[in-house]
């Protein structure tokens, strides 16, 4: 059974244009987002466990796109959030570039396999269609990022 991201996906979790410059700054903003579909999540223990997952090893990509996730038993089910950044984020890339692209995921502990799946999903959207982080970098509201996330995924 194939998973679809987009069906984790809600307007209130996707983000045009982050104001961070930094990657605690941006960790910051993707736990609000996440927050908004899951309000029982402590914030504050959700920026700390990203921040050592990423201390640990980036997400950053060197492709300008990171996926920050962590597995948590707080939650039951897969949370997304999707918020990029014009500027670009130093975020801890293999090289040093900026990250213009977050994919940023909560996921249920008691279901570790979800971790891999997903992230899998995203490295198959990102490989099949070379363009999409440009295009969705270009998105300049939230609502057409929404919109145009869902759109390619369901073409994947």
């Amino acid at each position: 059974m194939t998973i679809s991201l987009s069906s984790l996906l809600r307007p209130e979790t996707t983000l045009s244009r982050l104001g961070a410059s930094g990657q605690r700054a941006a960790i910051h903003e993707l736990v609000g987002l996440l927050i908004k579909a899951s309000p029982q999540l402590d914030p504050n223990e959700l920026v700390l466990a990203i921040e050592k997952r990423e201390r640990f090893y980036s997400t950053a990509t060197t492709l300008g796109l990171a996926f920050p996730f962590v597995e948590t038993e707080a939650v039951n089910e897969p949370i997304i959030a999707l918020a990029t950044s014009l500027t670009g984020v130093e975020f801890g890339s293999p090289q040093g570039e900026l990250t213009h692209l977050f994919v940023a995921l909560v996921i249920p502990a008691s279901r570790p396999k979800l971790s891999v799946q997903l992230l899998a999903r995203l490295t198959r959207l990102f490989q099949t269609y070379p363009d999409l982080k440009d295009i969705l970098v270009s998105q300049e509201e939230s609502s057409s990022l929404f919109e145009k996330f869902v759109e390619v995924e369901a073409d994947l």
